[in-house]
């Protein structure tokens, strides 16, 4: 079987001035096809012409979708994907109905309360309650956040919402135990792993230096411990929401829910990676390994479920 990998130019994403270390599969995409014999490794800018014209080139039966910044721009996630439907080819990954879902943030949540999933209650600017935490609306992966986005008061508010540059989405500040729970699966999820964070330090969120940059003081300050004491009925109310919010979202082969617990200790999803990294040792490969598979098996049977 031939395998083609699609993943965005880091050429693009230099002159979008997007952090390399969260749209850069170069890695992951070089770990990829590594498990096949026959495989090409493409880097893409993201037009349709240009993608076209390798899908012609290199007659791929799969095509392995690592495009998470077409033309430099994360909001266009879902449009290779888009494309590869149109053309009916077989792919990995989520369609493009929950790429680009997952990338508007207050559509999301809409979407999740819609079918029952909890979600951090939204606030206004007009009407806050405190502490609340501001994040973007249209940027994905905790793009934006930062420890000031926890707000304490109107004046650290204001300033988090000047500081974005894209539209600001605010909700309370859920202050319990975080959950990263990673799921892969044909249709519905076959298997799951949940990574309790702990965050030390006085960090209380996951920001995007946390969850993206390894020589960060955040990073280090959010280890993510696949072997915490999880009691069973804990566990099993943290997978369901995770869970539903998959099944929200329309959701296949692979993604990653963020789950915290509110006051009360009740579960509520913060967010959902539709695109999670594939590298060894990271993002959904981690989980994998933790729970005693290999990474490459997952690899395998993404594309037989493609």
């Amino acid at each position: 079987m031939r395998v083609m990998v699609l993943h965005s130019s880091p050429q693009e994403m230099k002159d979008a001035h997007l952090p390399l270390e969260q749209f850069d599969q170069r890695v992951a995409a070089m770990n990829v096809a590594s498990v096949f014999g026959d495989s090409v490794i493409c880097s893409v800018r993201g037009k349709a012409r240009e993608i076209l014209e390798l899908i012609d080139t290199h007659k791929a039966d799969v095509v392995f979708n690592l495009c998470t910044a077409p033309l430099g721009r994360p909001e266009l996630m879902g449009y290779v994907a888009a494309l590869l439907e149109w053309l009916e080819i077989r792919f990995v990954g989520n369609r493009s109905g929950a790429l680009q879902l997952c990338g508007r943030k207050r559509l999301l949540n809409a979407v999740f309360r819609g079918a029952g999933i909890p979600v951090p209650m939204e606030l206004s600017l007009a009407e806050p309650s405190f502490p609340c935490i501001v994040r973007s609306d249209a940027r994905r992966a905790s793009a934006g956040l930062a420890r000031d986005s926890v707000c304490e008061d109107a004046a650290a508010m204001a300033r988090a919402v000047a500081r974005l540059d894209a539209p600001a989405l605010i909700q309370e500040f859920v202050p319990g135990r975080e959950f990263s729970v990673a799921l892969w699966g044909r249709g519905d999820p076959e298997g799951s792993a949940i990574g309790e964070v702990i965050f030390q330090q006085g960090l209380r969120l996951m920001t995007h230096d946390a969850k993206w940059n390894p020589e960060s003081e955040d990073f280090a300050h959010a280890p993510a411990y696949y072997d915490s004491d999880i009691a069973p009925e804990l566990r099993e109310s943290v997978l369901a929401v995770a869970r539903g919010a998959w099944a929200a979202v329309g959701a296949r082969h692979a993604a990653i829910a963020d789950v915290r617990l509110d006051r009360d200790g009740r579960p509520r999803i913060l967010d959902l990676d539709p695109s999670p990294e594939f590298a060894p040792g990271t993002g959904i490969s981690l989980a994998v390994e933790e729970t005693g598979g290999q990474w490459y098996e997952l690899v395998r049977k993404l594309v037989d479920w493609a």
